[in-house]
């Protein structure tokens, strides 16, 4: 069956590429700012044109010049999206001219034997599109000149686009997007570890500096007829920590991530102490409604420590404890410890979270949970639920009858919860929520 191609955009740093990229699907994906090496993994973005399609992928700013770690780690991202492709967009700057970092990179992109548009960014005046000739000394062709910025040359990049990737005749796209997974937490927690470790392939850099990954990376898996797409999304910190524009935007984009998700991983690194901020990231899954499990993190370093694995789930249990329905797992990306058994927890949690419990067994369960325990008396008035069916999934969400609902105490609220929970399996890793409606049938 023939594959969607994909388009690669190529190009050293700040050129706008990403600019480009989100120009091209017409939507906000990648992060856009003026320091250089904003985008460092690959994003992905399906496109469709003329009835054509395709999957844009944007890239880190390209230096074959530099010895750097972290230069190195955007290279091999880049040459993964190179050898993945089947056009090449190769992004050059109106402004700069020709530099030595494009001669190079013009050089490795012809050795490629694949197709290269030659793209040339902010040409938003006629003076910097007829200086765009220079550019035929790279050797790649008809220089296009163009500006993301204001929207010029798009069209014509898009028509070039579609006469030089292959046709897909039989290709028949999933729009479903599967089981949507956040993985979230601290800077330098391992969530990329992770991804890697269960993806088989470094799709994600890992690196041990803190805020590596600034941009929501999505990655579409598929093990056992079940379909994943994680979401490795950039560390969060403190607010007062947060002091760049870019760093804000990256962690608003993961709150996004998370709002976007069925379940959230919350990655916690066992080496480290249980602080502030990874209190707040569990409050807002919690808060938004959506499946969790704990993923701890780096658990071969702990086992070396000699530390108790129940002694240690039992301190997170303690640490978060609105959070005792979520599942904890120790993991080891290194050795691969519990991965499988992740993925398998997963499946379970989105059952869970999908759950649908007919309003039969649900009012069997509460007439006699009322029974066993009727509500205490507040006010010289004795609330009583009268009728539970469940309203929607992704959380459970159940909508109860009672007289006086305004009276109901928290506590015998979740007295009624952990009675469903008990009955149906403990739907472990899900936040079970509660609306309530006037009953007008008053017996007390």
């Amino acid at each position: 069956m023939n594959r969607i191609p994909k388009v690669a955009i190529i190009g050293r740093p700040n050129v706008g590429k990403s600019s480009i990229f989100n120009r091209i699907i017409k939507r906000r994906l990648a992060i856009v700012h003026d320091e250089p090496g904003v985008t460092r993994d690959r994003l992905y973005g399906d496109v469709e044109w003329m009835g054509r399609k395709f999957t844009l992928i944007d890239t880190g700013g390209l230096d074959l010049t530099s010895n750097e770690r972290m230069i190195d780690l955007v290279r091999r991202q880049v040459q993964m999206a190179i050898d993945e492709s089947a056009l090449l967009i190769f992004v050059v700057d109106a402004i700069d001219g020709i530099t030595p970092h494009d001669v190079v990179i013009a050089d490795m992109l012809r050795r490629t034997d694949k197709p290269v548009i030659l793209a040339v960014n902010k040409a938003d005046n006629a003076q910097r599109r007829d200086g765009a000739v220079e550019f035929y000394e790279l050797g790649l062709g008809d220089p296009l000149p163009l500006s993301a910025a204001h929207n010029l040359g798009i069209e014509e990049m898009l028509e070039r686009i579609i006469s030089l990737i292959p046709e897909v005749t039989d290709e028949k796209t999933e729009e479903d997007q599967g089981i949507k997974i956040a993985v979230v937490g601290r800077p330098n927690a391992g969530k990329s570890s992770l991804i890697n470790a269960i993806l088989g392939e470094e799709r994600v850099i890992v690196d041990s500096k803190p805020g590596t990954t600034r941009d929501s990376i999505s990655v579409t898996f598929h093990r056992n007829g079940d379909r994943f797409t994680f979401t490795d999304t950039a560390g969060m910190r403190r607010r007062a920590r947060i002091e760049a524009d870019l760093e804000k935007y990256s962690v608003k984009r993961a709150l996004g991530s998370i709002d976007r998700s069925d379940i959230a991983w919350l990655v916690i690194d066992c080496t480290q102490g249980i602080v502030h901020q990874d209190k707040t990231i569990a409050r807002y899954i919690h808060k938004r409604g959506k499946g969790c499990i704990m993923v701890v993190s780096k658990w071969d370093l702990a086992e070396r420590e000699g530390v108790d694995g129940d002694g240690y789930v039992e301190y997170l249990r303690h640490t978060f404890p609105h959070m005792g329905y979520a599942p904890i797992l120790l993991t080891s990306a290194v050795t691969g410890f519990n991965m499988k058994r992740l993925l398998e927890l997963t499946v379970k949690v989105y059952e869970n979270y999908s759950r649908r419990i007919s309003t039969h067994d649900l009012n069997v369960l509460l007439r006699k949970l009322v029974s066993e325990r009727p509500h205490p008396v507040v006010s010289n008035r004795r609330p009583s639920m009268k009728y539970i069916t469940q309203k929607g999934i992704k959380p459970p969400t159940f909508l109860i009858f009672a007289t006086y609902p305004d009276l109901i105490k928290r506590e015998y609220e979740q007295y009624v919860l952990n009675g469903i929970r008990r009955a149906f399996g403990g739907l472990e890793g899900v936040p079970l929520e509660v609306e309530y409606r006037e009953s007008r049938l008053r017996l007390n």
